[in-house]
């Protein structure tokens, strides 16, 4: 067992005091943006002050020897050997035998005069090692040097134990090292494929090994400026740029239009971004058209197609853009609330909208976009291979990659997670027996699919999407990087308006699990990568939390509403709810009424994954688990509640309308045996006298 013990926990006064110390020399890799070479100068290097253990003869770690102090305990032991035969042999004649009990003062008094020990000696004999993989050594800097040791973690819990996080950490995608090795080899072999995805990507790979030349990316650059203007002169003309401009002729609505043509979503004044299966409309992203870069490159795009502008004008026209862009932005604040399409094309009937997102989308889905629209309300007046083409890296791995054991491990998470809700139901002190009967036959009967993304894809479907992407050796890096991010656009829109489970621009970077409430079903899609939480040599425990807390959520929605329940119960869950409401209103801050709503829902979700997840980590053996560098092994529950919490080590998202600190104190807060882990007194911010529980 695993456990961390606070800087300010109290020893006994029986127990000696000593600072761990890791084994030493043992070399690892250096965890991301930091230098530790050994697990020794973890502890030297770590801001966090050292940690305190309680000093224990069993797991007390080795010291280094002097070889010839190695030689003389050898000699000793060499000669302790010799003579306690010699007694033997001499006891022997003369037909004595030694005394059990004197031999080992762990048997129990029951007649055995063997010498053997009996069995629950065995299990204080055995020891559990210190586990030195650089996995290993990676989450322990993280759980030592990522706390604000400042804080109270009763007072703050999120704060305490994960406050430097957003300050240390940087963004990890989704291929991990070993994943990205292999890519990088198989771009570089010259292998013929049939396969039109896999040749684009390489195709891009090799245009970005050809422009590590000075020759070849100067001509390129050139090349590239030539397309870009073609193509600002296909949209419109350029008033910069035209000698003899028409004012006149101006049509904002046409040169829209031929953006949206062209599959652009950021039209300089809005933009559509898709989030949710929703095409969003809202204000454009900021840039700052007087950064030196961005002059540069417009002086290069007049100066390679021949178009002489003094600089004076030049300058004048910047400024008065971006003087127009920062008006706009002043007015088109964006706002959490929503407007329909008609109430916008009321409010701007200067541009024709529905138009311009007709333009957008095939013929075929014009009329069913309109109706997945929303307005902000005040909007009314070698990685780059893999981020370009997620998808295909990711069937490339599948193809020849065998992580077949990752399925069989999520697997048994799942059925982890069912065994721990039923428990929880039938444990439940305030659920009727005839709710209980019908909640517990809804988890029984719910189906389950655990795959890679792949297999859930129809066959030859990622091939013919490629149809819509034409590429050629020829093009410039401008004209293949437009061609590709127009390719992005399109599989964003047409995941939006599909009922298609998983979007082909952003593969799954964790184990992503899904309920489907009408068929009682849940489908859990394990990432194809070599992330930390499927290495082998990567703590059980920091494997399970994430993973477990995945799916124990997603199965948790199949106890959302109330079907099949008594009156009573229903009524019960209700005063639950509200109590979890108020708490949320008072403690977050949240206000509006759509939000609290999604709020709710997803603090709801949380909390009984939390109490399914802790009752699945109870249920395990952890006794053959190796201890992670800078802990303890009296006790692992704290490091539970830390790992949980280290999952929502990001700043917040919108997506889920609450704020990471608060999914983790908020929820926390209502476990008694969180504040029981950590001895928390009461009416502290984490144990509350009045707790909000569901199950």
């Amino acid at each position: 067992m695993v456990t961390f013990l606070e800087p300010e926990e109290i020893k006994s006064e029986d127990e000696e005091e000593t600072t761990y110390q890791p084994p030493p020399e043992i070399i690892v890799e250096k965890p991301r943006r930091h230098k530790l070479q050994s697990i020794r100068q973890l502890h030297e290097e770590s801001e966090a002050p050292p940690v305190v253990v309680k000093k224990d003869k069993r797991y007390e770690p080795r010291e280094r020897f002097n070889p010839l102090y190695g030689l003389l305990i050898m000699i000793s032991a060499t000669l302790v050997a010799i003579f306690t035969m010699a007694v033997l042999l001499e006891m022997k004649k003369k037909g004595a035998a030694p005394k059990a009990e004197s031999m080992n003062p762990y048997m129990e008094k029951s007649g055995n005069s063997s010498g053997v020990l009996e069995a629950t000696t065995m299990a204080e004999e055995k020891k559990r090692r210190i586990c030195d993989s650089p996995e290993c050594i990676t989450l322990s800097y993280q759980l030592l040097n990522w706390r604000d040791t400042s804080i109270d973690p009763c007072d703050d819990f999120y704060q305490a134990t994960w406050g430097k996080c957003i300050e240390q950490s940087g963004y990890r995608g989704f291929m991990g090292k070993n994943s990205m090795e292999f890519l990088t080899e198989y771009f570089h072999k010259n292998q013929s494929s049939d396969s039109k995805s896999e040749n684009t990507l390489k195709m891009y790979f090799r245009e970005c090994e050809e422009l590590k030349t000075q020759e070849n990316f100067m001509n390129d650059q050139h090349q590239g400026y030539r397309d870009l203007f073609k193509d600002v002169q296909y949209i419109g003309p350029w008033p910069l740029a035209s000698l003899n401009l028409d004012e006149f002729s101006f049509d904002l609505n046409e040169m829209l239009l031929k953006m949206a043509q062209q599959q652009t979503l950021d039209f300089g004044i809005f933009q559509f971004t898709t989030n949710e299966k929703v095409l969003k409309l809202s204000a454009s992203s900021e840039v700052n058209w007087l950064d030196k870069k961005f002059v540069k490159i417009i002086q290069k795009i007049l100066q390679v197609n021949n178009i002489d502008v003094p600089n004076s004008e030049l300058q004048r026209d910047i400024k008065n853009v971006q003087n127009f862009i920062k008006t706009l932005s002043e007015t088109l604040e964006e706002s959490e609330n929503q407007i329909n399409l008609t109430t916008l094309k009321t409010n701007v009937p200067g541009v024709n909208i529905e138009r311009i997102i007709k333009s957008l989308v095939p013929s075929d889905d014009q009329e069913r976009v309109m109706e997945r629209i929303e307005v902000d309300e005040k909007l009314s007046g070698n990685s780059t291979s893999v981020k370009l083409f997620p998808g295909v890296a990711t069937r490339i791995l599948s193809k020849n990659i065998s992580v077949k054991e990752n399925l069989k491990y999520v697997d048994e998470m799942v059925e982890d997670n069912r065994k721990s809700y039923l428990k929880s139901i039938n444990e439940s002190t305030w659920l009727h027996q005839e709710t209980k009967e019908n909640m517990i036959s809804k988890l029984r009967n719910m189906k389950k699919t655990v795959g890679y993304p792949m297999d859930f894809e129809e066959e030859g479907a990622m091939e013919k999407t490629f149809e819509m992407l034409t590429t050629s050796p020829t093009d410039s890096w401008y004209t293949f990087i437009k061609k590709a991010l127009r390719f992005q656009n399109q599989q964003n829109i047409e995941y939006t308006l599909n009922d298609e489970l998983l979007n082909p621009t952003n593969p799954p970077k964790n184990v992503m699990a899904l309920y489907k409430k009408h068929e009682n079903s849940l489908i859990v899609i394990v990432p194809i990568s070599d992330d930390h939480l499927f290495n082998s040599k990567f703590p059980k425990l920091a494997k399970m939390v994430p993973v477990g807390r995945s799916i124990a959520k997603e199965m948790g929605r199949s106890l959302e509403g109330t079907s099949g329940w008594t009156s009573e119960d229903q009524d019960e869950q209700r005063k639950r709810e509200e109590c979890l409401e108020k708490k949320l209103r008072e403690e977050d801050g949240i206000d509006s009424e759509k939000k609290v709503s999604n709020a709710l829902k997803s603090i709801k979700t949380d909390q009984v994954a939390i109490e399914s997840l802790w009752i699945t980590y109870k249920d395990m053996d952890w006794s053959e688990e190796p201890i992670i560098p800078g802990f303890h092994d009296s006790d692992s529950d704290k490091l539970f509640f830390k790992l949980y919490a280290l999952n929502s080590c990001s700043q917040s998202s919108s997506e889920s309308q609450l704020s990471h600190h608060y999914r983790v104190n908020g929820v926390l807060s209502n476990l008694k045996s969180f504040s029981e882990t950590f001895n928390c007194p009461t009416e502290t911010s984490m144990n509350p006298k009045t707790k909000c529980e569901l199950l």
